[in-house]
């Protein structure tokens, strides 16, 4: 049996939801900077994040998309550290985006943690973009 195959199709229907929302989100306007949106930003990291977990098939593609993850956390980690320039209001904003997100990912871990190959390859990776959601969502953030 193709534990990781079967799991996969389980996950797409999961991670079809990372992004929230259809046809364009409509962003809070204290997330907005002169030239970019920290609300466009998030939602295009998870973007990715789902791109790469869609291609999940087998052991190889789940490093390939491990891989993805930890770059996606590289902008996440940018992204946290860049948060506290944004105002209250706008902190606030991302932080509710966050937490949509994290409402996703969190059981999406949870079906990967049941299949012990993949969660050797991708619970790290995903536990850490849990990790930066959950700084986003409740506010801990710092200079």
């Amino acid at each position: 049996m193709n534990t990781p195959r079967i799991l996969c199709s389980a996950l797409i229907v999961v991670i079809l939801a990372l992004v929230p929302g259809c046809g364009g989100p409509k962003y809070h306007e204290s997330l907005q900077m002169p030239n970019f949106n920290y609300g466009e930003i998030l939602d295009g990291h998870m973007k990715r994040a789902e791109l790469a977990l869609q291609k999940v098939q087998d052991m190889k593609t789940a490093k390939e998309a491990a891989d993805n993850l930890t770059a996606i956390n590289i902008d996440l980690d940018d992204l946290v550290y860049n948060m506290p320039r944004l105002s209250d209001e706008g902190q606030f904003q991302l932080g509710k985006l966050a937490s949509q997100h994290l409402s996703v990912v969190d059981p999406m871990a949870k079906n990967i943690a049941r299949i012990p190959q993949l969660d050797e390859v991708l619970g790290g990776p995903i536990a850490e973009m849990m990790g930066y959601l959950k700084q986003m969502a409740t506010g801990n953030v710092g200079d």
